[in-house]
């Protein structure tokens, strides 16, 4: 914190009234196995909607049923096609973490201690208890580069060192249930304790403008990465030259300019415009 308030005191005191369990990583909780603290998966879930937010609410949940519905059952038949022992995707970050950890040495404490150097710190490994002093072995469940370069000194697979919660089994396990279908509502049975009652929606008021279906982001945040910014290109009509307008040069400038710009223009015309004679 103090760095931080050395370098931008607005910074500090936004941070300092944030629980430090939500940004800072020692403050972390290590029973999650998750390292995302954006807000992602909130864009990612508004994309994958799609046209269903603009709909009613009956048909909003029937359409968010049907999606979770084939959502589970592709991801469960993927699932049965894998043949290792944890996900691909844990798979790609294993891969990348060991091509890491080349960069690091390794000094042995005990079989299973280790004291690895990083570029600029050291870090203590206990392959048994599964830690590292980076606690990116605590807080992902998946083994650091520290850890990683113990792993493989002891010649063992990457894969054993992962938390329970990675293994292609678990995976099966949670998808392994099924979301029943629901029949049509006219061939719904009639409910005796209910009274039948038709129930209008509230009044709607149309508001002038668009209708806004973008999430509301925060004053600090930036636009999204689909936005891009409009390049547009001005032409002063003074000097035809591009890039700013009549009011932004000088008019002994833009009069050699146009002058210029005209000149070509006349020479270009007369071009156009020559007669030829023939000679008989």
């Amino acid at each position: 914190m103090e760095r931080i308030m050395n370098v931008n005191i607005d910074a500090w005191r936004y941070l300092r009234n944030i629980p430090k369990c939500n940004w800072a990583r020692h403050a972390f909780s290590v029973k999650i196995k998750c390292d995302h603290v954006t807000n992602n998966f909130t864009e990612s879930f508004n994309a994958w909607v799609g046209e269903l937010r603009g709909k009613n609410i009956l048909a909003l949940a029937d359409g968010l049923r049907q999606k979770f519905m084939k959502k589970l059952h592709n991801r469960y038949q993927k699932g049965c096609t894998w043949t290792s022992s944890v996900t691909p995707h844990v798979i790609g970050k294993l891969k990348d973490i060991a091509a890491e950890s080349r960069r690091c040495s390794l000094t042995i404490a005990s079989e299973n201690t280790f004291e690895v150097a990083d570029v600029d710190k050291s870090c203590i490994v206990k392959l048994t208890e599964r830690t590292c002093e980076c606690r990116a072995f605590q807080l992902t469940g998946i083994p650091c580069m520290h850890a990683a370069l113990g792993a493989i000194y002891r010649r063992e697979k990457l894969e054993s060192y992962c938390d329970a919660a990675f293994p292609n089994d678990q995976y099966l396990k949670t998808y392994a249930f099924m979301i029943n279908p629901i029949p049509h509502m006219n061939r719904w049975p009639p409910m005796e304790d209910v009274t039948p009652a038709i129930v209008l929606p509230p009044p709607l008021r149309r508001r002038a403008g668009i209708p806004k279906r973008n999430r509301r982001r925060a004053p600090d945040e930036g636009a999204p990465a689909s936005q891009h910014k409009r390049s547009i290109s001005f032409r002063c009509s003074k000097c035809g030259a591009f890039g700013h307008n009549r009011n932004l040069l000088r008019s002994s400038c833009c009069s050699k300019k146009r002058q210029q710009y005209f000149y070509k223009l006349g020479s270009k015309s007369k071009r156009k415009t020559r007669k030829r004679h023939c000679q008989y």
